[in-house]
């Protein structure tokens, strides 16, 4: 009402209310997320130690700058680089 000094800016229901809504709707969410999906990232906990890692890599490096390489030589149009990248995630 014009010349109140009721202050309607804050609501009973205001802002503390809002707060622990959005953590209700947060810890609800967690809940059904029980599995994690697959990922492409590397895992944040190593599956094997470093050495491993780095020898099974180093096994596989030749061939892995090969195939790279007869890639690059190739002309390839932006269809076929699309397919080749469909392929190669499916290996």
């Amino acid at each position: 009402m014009p010349g109140s000094n009721h202050d309607h800016s804050r609501s009973p229901g205001g802002l503390p209310s809002l707060a622990v809504a959005m953590v209700a709707m947060m810890l609800s969410a967690a809940s059904f997320s029980a599995e994690a999906p697959p990922s492409s990232y590397a895992p944040v906990v190593p599956k094997e130690d470093f050495a491993a890692t780095m020898q099974r890599m180093s096994a596989t490096k030749a061939g892995t700058v090969e195939f790279f390489n007869l890639i690059l030589e190739t002309r390839l149009t932006a269809r076929e680089k699309a397919d080749l990248v469909v392929f190669l995630r499916t290996l």
